[in-house]
């Protein structure tokens, strides 16, 4: 069933986008369990027993040439420089 809601906060609704796209769901299934479980009907669904999902099972994603001391670089950030 195709339905418009208005007056969703912008910065939430990018949020909710990247979590589904990263989860690879559509928004409306996304939006379908916010609903159930705001009403108290939400059952979690399969893809959610077990093990929980980290950063190791995100798809790896080349930024490009310049790019291949990103990790170190993040790392001096982060973490004040190396030791």
């Amino acid at each position: 069933m195709d339905r418009m809601i208005r007056n969703i906060d912008p910065k939430a609704y990018r949020r909710l986008k990247s979590r589904a796209a990263l989860e690879g769901r559509p928004i409306g299934s996304v939006v379908t369990d916010a609903i159930r479980l705001y009403l108290g009907e939400f059952e979690l669904p399969k893809r959610r027993k077990g093990r929980k999902k980290g950063l190791a099972d995100l798809p790896v994603f080349d930024f490009g040439p310049g790019s291949e001391h990103l990790s170190e670089h993040l790392d001096d950030f982060l973490y004040g420089g190396r030791s």
